[in-house]
């Protein structure tokens, strides 16, 4: 029984932990919307460079899956990145007819500046001890390293 109930605290422990992460990413989301002003993109614009830079190539099927939206919305995204030179569109090695997107290497550029201001740390994590820092990030790197091993 005393098993039993700590089973449950920690179901209820973790749940609560998972509900509070969430709580922080949404009260947070407008650390990235300033990152994607500062750059002159919109928040759609920032995620669809942020995909592309992880990636050699990628379709535009990949990265509507990605964004979790619709291809139409793809093609307006990509379209205005292309035009200022950020993202070009390139025919696929295996398939002539699929296009694929590329980040130009000013859009490289671009990314690299988005994801370094992205990676500052906000206050309300910069601004704990360096102890309660260290401990939060080993706990995370812990829960990222399982999230890869369940995928």
């Amino acid at each position: 029984m005393e098993a039993g109930k700590r089973t449950n605290g920690a179901r209820t422990a973790a749940a609560h932990a998972w509900q509070l992460m969430i709580e922080i990413f949404q009260s947070q989301r407008h650390h990235f919307e300033r990152a994607a002003a500062e750059l002159d993109l919109t928040k759609q614009q920032a995620h669809a460079l942020f995909a592309l830079g992880h990636e050699e190539g990628c379709s535009m099927s990949h990265l509507a899956e990605t964004l979790a939206c619709d291809a139409s919305s793809v093609t307006g995204i990509v379209d205005r990145l292309e035009a200022r030179g950020l993202v070009s569109r390139r025919s696929s090695a295996s398939d002539r007819r699929m296009r694929m997107l590329v980040l130009t290497p000013a859009g490289a550029r671009l990314h690299q500046r988005y994801r370094a201001l992205v990676k500052q740390a906000p206050p309300a994590i910069a601004h704990l001890p360096e102890e309660m820092q260290t401990e939060l990030r080993d706990i995370l790197l812990h829960v990222a390293q399982r999230s890869r091993a369940d995928v």
